[in-house]
């Protein structure tokens, strides 16, 4: 059994330590970087009497709050952010259960036209910008009983449905997407059978062409996908008590052990595989110990799962939802507790300026 304990971080060397951002009330549920000076947080504002998005950014020193569109008395989430370059960045969420879409053009945020297939709900959950005319989000959708998966893409000019399988028999959700390039796409999320008490793992594949489900067959939700190459691929998620990592070798789905936290219900969120031998997971647990959620950061190092401590990060319960990479010594994650939005980051604070830039 282990139970990591939040320590703090020295003044020098590698370690997760906040980082203070405006905006009480909210939650960041989604990170991109354009480079070490250039990074964009979204998630919930609460602070208002109808949920609205939120939007912030780092400039090298502080986030701030920037404004996104006006959306009204709608309800609106935005869960993920990925950039093709400092003035090409994408958005993605839900309005008033309608699919959302954002763009920044290096000056402000619009909303960018979506398909909606569902009468009653659709969801965007995943976010990858290959390139200016290559971005692809993934979520679900609902006309009736039954979630259906759903997939669309930017081509340059307008977001389109790509058709995916429907492999469950009674629903099917995707969560993630990533890309290793324009013909190698992962999208991963779960499906549940008629009757099933348990989800399914589901991983699905673009070659290019179309996207075929690939069997992995845990019993088990994944929440997130990241890739370093055609056969160096993981994915992490989570069920009630249990947690999951697992790696694709480039023929097959394999489930690799983590620490155990012990504890109670156990929550992978999000992976940034940044290497081969160094890959960040990061969520949350319910700590016996401390008796409410705390953080939970994994490290891969080529050969195995690790607990790495944080800092303690204010009011109990504490939450992560998301991480990124600038490098292997610059790394950022996100999510909230009840002081508002929680920042992390993986540094030296006394490495030299400028160390860690893509």
């Amino acid at each position: 059994m282990i139970t990591p304990t939040n320590t703090p971080g020295p003044n020098c060397g590698l370690a997760w330590r906040n980082v203070s951002s405006p905006g009480p009330a909210t939650a960041l549920y989604g990170i991109g970087i354009v480079s070490a000076n250039d990074i964009w947080a979204v998630g919930i504002n609460y602070t208002t009497s109808l949920a609205k998005m939120l939007i912030e950014h780092w400039n090298g020193t502080q986030w701030s709050i920037v404004p996104g569109p006006n959306v009204g008395t709608d309800v609106a989430y935005l869960f993920k952010v990925s950039a093709v370059s400092a003035n090409d960045i994408w958005a993605i969420g839900t309005r008033n259960s309608r699919t959302l879409a954002l763009h920044w053009n290096g000056a402000a945020w619009s909303i960018v036209a979506t398909p909606n297939p569902g009468t009653n709900e659709n969801y965007l959950q995943g976010l990858k910008a290959v390139s200016a005319n290559n971005v692809w989000a993934v979520g679900y959708f609902r006309s009736g009983a039954p979630y259906q998966p759903l997939a669309i893409h930017w081509d340059g000019t307008s977001w389109s449905i790509v058709a995916t399988p429907n492999p469950g028999t009674s629903s099917n959700v995707l969560t993630s997407v990533d890309a290793i390039s324009a013909n190698d796409i992962w999208a991963v999320g779960y499906a549940i059978a008629e009757g099933a008490s348990r989800a399914q793992t589901l991983t699905m594949h673009w070659n290019g062409s179309s996207w075929s489900e690939v069997q992995s067959g845990f019993f088990n939700q994944l929440n997130s996908v990241s890739a370093v190459s055609s056969n160096d691929v993981w994915a992490v998620g989570s069920v009630g008590l249990y947690q999951i990592t697992v790696h694709w070798n480039g023929s097959s789905w394999s489930e690799v052990p983590t620490p155990d936290v012990a504890n109670d219900s156990i929550y992978l969120n999000e992976v940034d595989a940044i290497s081969s031998n160094d890959v960040w997971a990061v969520g949350y647990y319910q700590s016996l110990e401390v008796g409410d959620n705390v953080t939970l950061i994994l490290h891969w190092n080529g050969t195995q799962w690790s607990v790495v401590p944080s800092q303690p990060t204010g009011t109990s319960p504490n939450f992560l939802y998301a991480v990124a990479a600038v490098s292997a010594t610059n790394v950022w994650a996100t999510g909230y507790n009840y002081n508002g939005p929680l920042i992390l980051h993986y540094s030296d604070p006394c490495a030299p300026s400028g160390e860690g830039e893509r």
